[in-house]
């Protein structure tokens, strides 16, 4: 069954309900942690191991090695939002983790009928997102005007809530915590009234049908079916001038490369030292690395992979290996001056994945006929799993201070340190003798103080 397809209509069942409660956790959850000046933690785990385990629950198994493989991301991914706090990853974390749950879902769904991480399988899944968000965003007013048991319902809800004051009202007499807990869940609603409180109740009504339009078109279809992308040739001539002066422009740059910075110390202190050197082309340097991926793989397929443009490509290929050496050194020298950063470390991964796109770009130059793509978001998934739970803030803490205690620097930066999240505490209190490294411990702690329980990582349980 491909993506176009559209499936016949039945009757609401208990798997249509899950799913709307599935977005109703969402809705809610997210609503939570309005504006999302910290992201949640133990929350988000939960919510995607509900949603993973509720699309286990409504779709039959495929028992194939990607789903598992998937299945077994998902896991992984979930957990790491319970064991960290770092609130820079998990704004990173949230998205990866849910495109993994929405390749994992259509796969269940026979939406991507194999091939789920292939070029194509991420193509359809990328085209199914936007109008599936949207075209079934009626379905839980269908549901509700459907459903016999909807006036049930609602008189059972009546029914609980004298039932519910009275029973809150002996628990928290009965417990300070807990009652504390109702304390603020009361102030949280009546919050609801003010101008930002509107906001987050249309924040959470926007989330929730969106939620629901995706789950239900994943399971029952979509209700108008998307175009097959046409495929295109163009002339040879028309693909290969671009690439003819874009390896001619690459051959001058990397002479200069040599000569500078592979050329030693001192040809870098000519253009003001190592730092200065790397800090003005790095970042340039990985734009067009991404630009030569991008390029060579749509001159490939416009021209079904002539031979002069399969020379062209690796030509070009092979000057963005040597670019991303040039890049990779640059940072290595930034860092040795200004020291580790989130921004930075990143980086270091973005490299590393570019180099093993281009390595096997050029691999699928030397054989058209085979398809590498799934093994290159393979090893993205599992190098970015690898990256998540090294416990980034905890490696860049143990970098810097290394360098500190070393002698390699006379200073540490302080105030990046008290930025860390608690995930770098660990890491810290090695140093904790050091009065710089104690300011930086007690910021972190501070800022941290007041997390609400739905942002909790474990790392921030253990430096309480």
């Amino acid at each position: 069954m491909e993506i176009n397809d559209l499936k016949p209509r039945k009757p609401y069942d208990k798997k249509d309900y899950i799913q709307i409660i599935c977005a109703c956790l969402w809705a809610i959850g997210l609503c939570l942690i309005w504006p999302l000046t910290n992201m949640p933690g133990a929350g988000i785990s939960a919510l995607f191991l509900i949603t993973l385990g509720a699309v286990c629950f409504i779709t039959p198994a495929k028992r194939s090695l990607e789903e598992k493989f998937l299945a077994v991301s998902l896991i992984a991914m979930s957990l790491w939002f319970l064991v960290f706090t770092n609130n820079r990853m998990r704004f990173i974390n949230i998205p990866f983790t849910a495109f993994l749950m929405l390749l994992f879902m259509l796969l269940r769904t026979d939406f991507i009928q194999r091939g789920a991480l292939s070029l194509s399988g991420v193509k359809k899944a990328l085209r199914f997102v936007f109008p599936a968000a949207f075209t079934r965003m009626d379905a839980p007013f269908r549901m509700i005007k459907k459903s016999r048991q909807t006036h049930a319902a609602l008189i059972g809800f009546l029914l609980s809530l004298p039932l519910m004051l009275i029973v809150l009202n002996l628990l928290s007499n009965a417990d300070e915590v807990f009652s504390g807990m109702l304390t603020r869940a009361v102030d949280f609603i009546s919050s609801l009234t003010s101008f930002e409180g509107i906001l987050r109740l249309h924040f959470a009504v926007l989330v929730f049908l969106l939620s629901a339009s995706l789950l239900q078109s994943a399971s029952r279809g979509l209700r108008r079916p998307l175009r097959e992308g046409s495929s295109h040739e163009c002339p040879v001539i028309t693909m290969f001038i671009p690439i003819f002066f874009i390896n001619i422009t690459y051959a001058i740059f990397i002479s200069i490369q040599f000569l500078y910075l592979f050329g030693g110390r001192e040809a870098a202190m000519m253009t003001g030292g190592y730092a200065q050197y790397a800090r003005k082309g790095f970042f340039e340097l990985a734009a067009v690395c991404m630009i030569n991926l991008f390029l060579t793989q749509a001159v490939l397929s416009l021209t079904r992979y002539h031979k002069i443009i399969r020379i062209m490509s690796a030509l070009t290929l092979v000057s963005t290996l040597i670019l991303l050496i040039s890049a990779s050194i640059r940072m290595g020298l930034y860092i040795s001056e200004y020291a580790l950063s989130f921004l930075r470390l990143l980086t270091l991964w973005g490299i590393l994945m570019m180099g093993v796109f281009t390595v096997i770009s050029l691999i699928k130059i030397i054989r058209p006929d085979k398809k590498f793509f799934s093994l290159a978001i393979t090893i993205a998934i599992i190098t970015w799993m690898a990256f998540s739970w090294m416990n980034a803030d905890g490696v860049i803490a143990s970098v810097n201070m290394n360098r500190f205690a070393n002698v390699s620097v006379k200073t540490v930066d302080t105030d990046y340190l008290s930025r860390l999240s608690p995930d770098a505490i660990p890491s810290l209190e090695k140093y904790e003798n050091t009065p710089e490294v104690q300011t930086a411990i007690e910021a972190i702690k501070k800022e941290y103080a007041s997390m609400h329980p739905f942002e909790w990582g474990f790392m921030q349980l253990n430096t309480k």
